[in-house]
């Protein structure tokens, strides 16, 4: 399902939730107690952002039900067995054949050795005795969850666990069967990062990588997207550009996203080119106003003083450069504001003490 989803046409509910649910989850990484319960979506989202020994490194060896390795193997056994060179389709009443080649089953094959090896050696697998009396609850987990998965949920129930599941439905039905906690994946990221196990450039790439393959509730902070307009990464541009679509969904938290945008403008001004500056400030602006007409001049205003705050700490001959290039922008800076509403006030207002350190998207 990671290596597979369809991204562009379905987005993955995958995320972390509140930001209450955030730091409640920061908590219990830096409970030194815990011990932690994985299923085998997560081992694949782990591996695949090479964050599979930072995990360890924080919170010692994780269990697993024996079941999971089972499950692993016998994928293994699926892909080294005789295999097509193509599959055949109907598309719209017409038969399509489509060729595979050697290497997509090579790919798939190298990820399930390498997931299986971190099973074997840095995890405890082990067996999972289940509930003593089944009821209608358990036949209903029974019908609606693979073996493995479910006795990820039986196992934190038995060992008293934390789940850490980057299936966002996962962890909602674990926190309904009462188990004592559940986490997603972007949590211990950030935990990583604040103990140094994970370098902030490669923090903000897995951001970026997460938008990208279609995950919701995608935590972004300004020093994510500051990391990615001066990463020299062949993919830097991509990764910057979809961190900042983000910012269009209806779901977003405009207050906490104009702080954490215009935060970033802040920080780029004396670190980009200037013209660089004027691109990334109009995008900023674009994706902030997107089905938000109502906040037109809040979020114009907002650009404008977070670039204004950057040009005034710049030394007097590139303070002038850049206050020529980018003055079509800071126009709103001196403007007579409009009535406001109540939430524009509010998301100028925010701004204006500083912004917040990240936005959910």
């Amino acid at each position: 399902m990671i290596l597979e989803w369809p991204q562009q046409e379905v987005p993955l509910f995958i995320g972390m939730g509140t930001h209450e649910e955030r730091y409640a989850a920061l908590k219990i990484l830096r409970d030194s107690s815990a011990r932690y319960v994985l299923d085998l979506v997560t081992i694949a989202e782990l591996h695949q952002r090479n964050a599979l020994s930072a995990f360890v490194s924080m919170v010692g060896r994780p269990l697993v039900p024996h079941t999971v390795r089972a499950r692993l193997l016998s994928l293994l056994q699926l892909t080294e067995s005789p295999r097509g060179a193509a599959w055949m389709t109907e598309i719209e009443g017409k038969l399509q054949m489509t060729e595979v080649p050697s290497a997509y089953f090579e790919a798939r094959s190298a990820v399930l050795q390498a997931m299986l090896h971190f099973v074997d050696t840095q995890c405890d697998a082990v067996p999972v005795v289940g509930p003593e009396e089944i009821t209608d609850l358990h036949r209903g987990l029974a019908r609606a969850l693979d073996l493995d998965t479910l006795d990820v949920l039986y196992l934190c129930l038995e060992r008293e666990a934390v789940l850490l599941s980057e299936d966002g439905g996962l962890r909602a039905l674990g926190t309904s069967l009462g188990l004592v906690a559940a986490l997603g994946v972007q949590p211990v990221l950030m935990e990583a990062l604040a103990r140094g196990v994970l370098q902030q450039n490669r923090y903000a790439e897995i951001v970026a990588e997460k938008i990208l393959a279609g995950h919701d509730f995608v935590c972004v902070r300004g020093e994510d997207l500051h990391e990615l307009a001066l990463s020299e990464h062949k993919s830097a541009r991509q990764y910057l550009s979809a961190a900042l679509n983000a910012l269009r969904k209806p779901t977003l938290d405009i207050v906490s996203g104009i702080g954490v945008a215009c935060g970033f403008l802040q920080t780029i001004v004396s670190k980009l080119p200037t013209k660089t500056v004027f691109s990334l400030a109009q995008q900023v602006t674009d994706v902030l106003l997107d089905n938000r007409d109502e906040l037109a001049f809040e979020i114009h205003r907002a650009v404008a003083e977070s670039l204004l705050f950057g040009i005034r700490r710049l030394p007097t001959q590139q303070k002038t450069i850049a206050l020529q290039t980018l003055n079509p922008l800071l126009r709103p800076a001196v403007s007579r504001p409009p009535r406001l509403k109540a939430t524009a006030r509010a998301a100028l207002l925010a701004f204006r003490l500083a912004g917040f350190p990240h936005v959910q998207v």
